[in-house]
């Protein structure tokens, strides 16, 4: 396949004339003018969430009937591990077609219940810490299984400080920008 380029383009920042369209598909071949670097970053957060989502459904389908003392937590973990799968699917989808609109409705609903869930499910799992985690003796506390609420219980956390971290670091950003926009 051969592309002429005519005109002007721009690569890493600068822009240069193209005089020589074989110079340019070379150019062009070599630096890659689609990957800018944050596809990659983005890509493999996404894919860290998708498989992290596929844990959590496959532990709180595992686990379903083994938590007495709070029994929303495996229901937490499938319902919240599918909203990120479907809304994970949705951000990949919306990257392709920015202006479709049903898919920007089921990202932004998507988020909106990963966030209020998520904060449900926070009150469910620390609400029983720390859980009983053995079965003899579930007569007077009711037990949890042991690998579904540590699971639960770190996954929680991370995202938590992940999160923290997040927003942290934008309010740096933001301080900044202010303060470099005054001087």
């Amino acid at each position: 396949m051969s592309v002429e380029i005519h005109g002007t383009f721009k690569t890493s920042g600068s822009s240069a004339a193209v005089e020589d369209p074989e110079t340019a598909t070379a150019s062009v071949a070599a630096e890659g003018v689609a990957s800018t670097g944050n596809d990659k970053k983005s890509g493999s957060f996404g894919v860290s969430l998708f498989v992290n989502a596929l844990i959590q459904i496959g532990i709180g389908g595992y686990f379903h009937h083994d938590c007495p003392a709070q029994p929303y937590i495996p229901i937490y973990m499938e319902v919240l591990g599918t909203v990120t799968i479907v809304t994970v699917i949705s951000y990949w989808w919306y990257k392709d077609s920015p202006k479709n609109y049903l898919v920007i409705t089921i990202l932004t609903l998507g988020l909106l219940f990963c966030f209020c869930f998520f904060i449900t499910g926070g009150v469910w799992i620390y609400s029983i810490y720390p859980p009983n985690y053995d079965k003899l003796i579930t007569q007077l506390i009711p037990h949890c299984n042991r690998t579904l609420y540590l699971f639960a219980f770190i996954d929680t956390t991370i995202i938590c400080v992940i999160v923290g971290l997040i927003i942290l670091s934008g309010c740096c950003c933001f301080a900044f920008k202010c303060v470099s926009t005054i001087i």
